[in-house]
């Protein structure tokens, strides 16, 4: 992606292939791939057609018009988190160990579960936690 290019997404407030939906048109989604091109899709995230140039045009006339979509949290295992995921959410998330998830387990040392998830129960590495990408 050239630097012009970013600076029209930029511009936009969009990312490359992130869905959007425009003021007046509720039902559809929309898009503009790395290269600037438009692409329509419906409201269950099908693709529906190819917008040629009317989408950017119409995006850089009018930027308001640009809604974005709420991000949907996305989950984890544990099982799945390294140390750096477990540091941001300590920083983020703890605060009141009684009401913690990891209460019962070792969480300040290095001998944290993250480092010795082979000690730790399916049960507990299984559990789906919310975490920030």
């Amino acid at each position: 992606m050239t630097d012009n290019v970013r600076k029209v997404f930029d511009l936009l407030g969009v990312e490359p292939n992130e869905r959007f939906k425009l003021k007046g048109n509720d039902n559809d989604l929309y898009c503009l791939t790395e290269n600037l091109m438009g692409y329509l899709f419906d409201e269950k995230g099908n693709e529906y057609g190819f917008m040629d140039n009317w989408l950017l045009k119409d995006t850089l006339i009018n930027p308001e018009r640009i809604i974005k979509l709420p991000k949907e949290p996305k989950k984890k295992k544990l099982r799945d988190w390294t140390p750096e995921d477990f540091d941001k959410w300590k920083k983020k998330i703890c605060n009141k160990c009684d009401k913690c998830i990891f209460k019962y387990v070792d969480c300040v040392t290095k001998n944290s579960w993250v480092n010795h998830k082979d000690l730790y129960s399916d049960k507990f590495l299984n559990q789906e936690i919310e975490v920030e990408e």
